[in-house]
């Protein structure tokens, strides 16, 4: 059984699109082009993980949180984001649970899209934090092109001492949630577009868990889907919040 990799909440501002990926690019919207999960390093160094989905960030490096925005040129190839970087507040080991919040840092980013027959993308450019700057370097996993299917899903996945159990109830998947110290959440998961991975998370409760609790008629949207080393990973916001979790079979 692989391990769980990280969960992360990200105190954040904005909110979640929940509009389906689309077939043809609108002229006001290039961002969607960009699409996808990314892996890189700022400055060479360390581990980033991002989603982009409809010109919005979501994002850990394993020690900070990032959430922004990113835009897309097609005419130049020019890359820009704009994201708030996070510390972090709290870790958990028995689920590598990561919090990150509080006061936040603007960091620009400027670079260009390289584009692969392969469909290997890479991101390359600079960033500028404060009177401070550096390298950032991304690239595309490889899994946007996979399809969706609400089955993929199903089945019991485990990160650390938490687990989640994921069903098919019709046409939408449920599940249930637990860890340590009474901590459960559920909510249900809704196909998005079936040419790629990304579904729709509705979680309607989370109560006694060490971070991201719901209060009672709460509820937060967000994506979850499957990564190519077959984990899920889920993304989800609420009230200035993000929340990353990652689990395996």
């Amino acid at each position: 059984m692989r391990t769980l990799f990280f969960v992360t909440a990200i105190l954040v501002s904005g909110c979640i699109s929940n509009t389906s990926d689309l077939d043809v690019e609108p002229s006001f919207n290039k961002a969607i082009a960009l699409n996808g999960f990314w892996d890189g390093q700022f400055n060479q160094s360390g581990e980033v993980r991002m989603l982009f989905y409809e010109g919005e960030i979501y994002g850990t490096d394993g020690s900070s949180g990032y959430r922004g925005t990113v835009s897309y040129d097609e005419s130049t190839e020019e890359v820009t984001m704009s994201m708030r970087l996070l510390g972090i507040t709290t870790s958990e080991e028995s689920g590598d649970f990561i919090v990150a919040g509080g006061d936040s840092t603007l960091r620009s980013f400027s670079g260009v899209l390289v584009t692969q027959p392969s469909d290997m993308n890479t991101i390359a450019g600079n960033y500028t934090q404060a009177s401070e700057g550096g390298s950032l370097t991304l690239d595309t996993d490889g899994t946007w092109q996979n399809g969706s299917a609400l089955w993929q899903l199903i089945g019991t996945w485990q990160m650390g001492d938490y687990k989640v159990v994921i069903g098919q109830s019709g046409d939408h998947d449920v599940f249930v949630g637990s860890g340590p110290s009474g901590c459960t959440f559920k909510g249900d998961i809704y196909l998005l577009n079936d040419k790629y991975p990304l579904f729709e998370v509705n979680m309607y409760e989370r109560s006694s868990c060490s971070g991201f609790n719901l209060t009672a008629g709460q509820s937060t949207r967000g994506f979850t889907a499957v990564t190519g080393t077959d984990e899920i990973e889920m993304y989800l916001t609420l009230n200035g919040e993000l929340i990353i979790m990652r689990f395996a079979k």
